[in-house]
C-alpha cells in the first residue's frame, strides 16, 4: 500500500475500510405510538440566532441575531437582538462566537418566557452546559490546568488590575461570592456584556477573558430555566440532525438506525439512559477526569452539578418527517427516577407538541429560524459600517 497521489486515489482507499460501519446491526428499542394531539395547541415560545464571521486580514469579526416570539398558537409577540464586532485577543474564534450567539438567545427566551406552556429552543442541550468549549473538547490533566489557570488569571486581574471594573469589587473576599463575578456578568444593558468588554478594554489574557464569556453564558442559562420552571414553563431542546449514538452505542447516529426499522411512523422512543442528572452525566465529561467542572461563581457550580437534570427521546411527528433528538430540561429533584416516570414525561410532552403547527418540525420554530438568520446580502452594508469593506482578506467569510 503506498500513499495516494490523488484525492481519487485516496477516496478508493478509505472506501475499503467505511463498509457499513455495522450498520445492519439493529439497534433495540421500543417505538411507540404517538400520544393523540391535544385539542388546542399549548402556548408556546420559540427562540433561536444565527452568525456568520468576516475575515480580514487584521481581524476576524463576528455579525450575530437572535429571534423570540411567543405563539398563542398565532404569534401574540416577539423580540429580536443583535450583536457585531472582532474577536479579541484572536483566539478560537469560531467557538467564542457560537457562545455569543447563545448568550443572545438566552437573553431572547428571558425576555419571551410565556405564563404557561413550552419554551422551545433551537440544538442540543449539551453545548449549553458544557462550560470550557474553546481548545478544550476532552478531558483529563490538560482540561483541568486549563480550568484552574483560568479561575487564577480571573482572580490575579481582580487583585492587581487598575481597571475600574476591577476596582468596584476588589473589595470581595473571594472571587466566588455572587457580588463579584455578577457584577461582570449581570449588571449589564448589552449583551454579550464579555464580548463588548474585551472589545472595550486593554487585549488581557485569552483563558480570562473566555472563562468570562462561557460563565455569562451558563449564567443567563441558569436565570432562563429557573424562571421558566418557576412558571411552570417545560423548557425543550430540539435538535434536527442529531450525531448523538447513547441509545444505539453504534458507530452511526442513533437517528441512522431508528430510520432503518421506522422508515415512516410516526412514533418515540425512550430508553434506560434516558435520564441525565447534573452536568457531568448530560455532557458525559467525567467527574474524576476533571475534578471540578464549573467555576464557583454565582451559584453557577451547584445549579449544573446538582439542580438540574434532562429526559431525552428520539421522536418523529408526522409520516416520513425526520427523527428529532428532544430534550426536557427540569429540575433534579422532579427528575423520573425509572424507565416508566421518563416515558410518562415525553409522552405528556410530545401530547402538546405534536397539536403544534407544522410538518415534522415545530413552525414556530422554523419562524425562528428564518427569521434569526444573517443572510449574505446583510453583509456589505454592515462592512460598510464598520469601516472594513475595503479591507484586504485572507480568507473567504464563512457560514456557521
Amino acid at each position: 500500500m503506498e500513499t495516494p497521489t490523488s484525492l481519487a486515489e485516496a477516496a478508493l482507499l478509505a472506501k475499503r475500510y467505511i463498509g457499513d460501519g455495522g450498520a445492519s446491526s439493529p439497534c433495540k428499542f421500543r417505538w411507540r405510538s404517538l400520544p393523540e394531539p391535544g385539542v388546542n395547541p399549548p402556548v408556546n415560545a420559540a427562540v433561536d440566532g444565527g452568525s456568520r464571521r468576516i475575515e480580514t486580514e487584521t481581524r476576524t469579526y463576528y455579525v450575530i441575531k437572535s429571534w423570540g416570539g411567543v405563539f398563542t398558537p398565532s404569534l401574540s409577540m416577539e423580540k429580536h437582538y443583535a450583536g457585531a464586532g472582532f474577536i479579541t485577543p484572536p483566539i478560537h474564534a469560531e467557538e467564542r462566537i457560537a457562545i455569543y450567539r447563545e448568550i443572545l438567545e438566552a437573553y431572547t427566551a428571558l425576555q419571551v418566557l410565556p405564563d404557561k406552556g413550552l419554551l422551545l429552543m433551537d440544538g442540543s442541550i449539551r453545548p449549553v452546559v458544557k462550560w470550557w468549549r474553546p481548545g478544550f473538547g476532552g478531558t483529563g490533566p490538560r482540561m483541568r490546568v486549563a480550568l484552574e489557570r483560568a479561575l487564577e488569571g480571573v482572580e490575579e486581574w481582580v487583585r492587581t488590575s487598575s481597571d475600574p471594573l476591577a476596582e468596584s469589587i476588589r473589595g470581595c473576599r473571594r472571587l466566588g461570592e455572587p457580588p463579584c463575578m455578577e457584577r461582570l456578568i449581570q449588571d449589564s444593558r448589552v449583551r454579550p456584556a464579555s464580548a463588548v468588554y474585551a472589545m472595550s478594554h486593554k487585549p488581557m489574557d485569552g483563558e480570562w477573558i473566555v472563562l468570562r464569556e462561557v460563565t455569562e453564558k451558563l449564567y443567563l442559562y441558569m436565570q432562563v430555566l429557573r424562571e421558566a420552571w418557576s412558571r411552570g414553563v417545560k423548557p425543550v431542546f430540539i435538535t434536527k440532525t442529531s450525531r448523538q449514538t447513547s441509545l444505539c452505542k453504534g458507530s452511526h447516529p442513533d437517528v441512522y438506525y431508528i430510520r432503518r426499522m421506522e422508515p415512516r411512523r410516526p412514533g418515540y422512543t425512550v430508553w434506560e439512559e434516558s435520564t441525565s442528572i447534573g452536568g457531568y452525566e448530560i455532557t458525559g465529561l467525567g467527574r474524576e477526569d476533571l475534578g471540578q467542572l464549573y467555576p464557583d461563581v454565582a451559584g453557577i457550580r451547584r445549579f449544573y452539578e446538582e439542580e438540574i437534570a434532562v429526559v431525552e427521546a428520539y421522536a418523529r411527528l408526522a409520516p416520513g418527517a425526520p427523527i428529532l433528538l428532544v430534550g426536557i430540561v427540569v429540575p433534579a429533584q422532579d427528575a423520573p427516577s425509572n424507565l416508566g416516570e421518563a416515558e410518562d414525561l415525553v409522552a405528556s410532552l410530545l401530547e402538546g407538541l405534536a397539536s403544534i403547527p407544522g410538518k415534522g418540525y415545530p413552525a414556530p420554530l422554523f419562524i425562528a429560524h428564518q427569521r434569526a438568520r444573517v443572510d449574505r446580502g446583510e453583509l456589505p452594508p454592515l462592512e460598510r459600517i464598520l469601516g472594513i469593506d475595503l479591507e484586504p482578506r485572507e480568507r473567504a467569510m464563512l457560514e456557521y
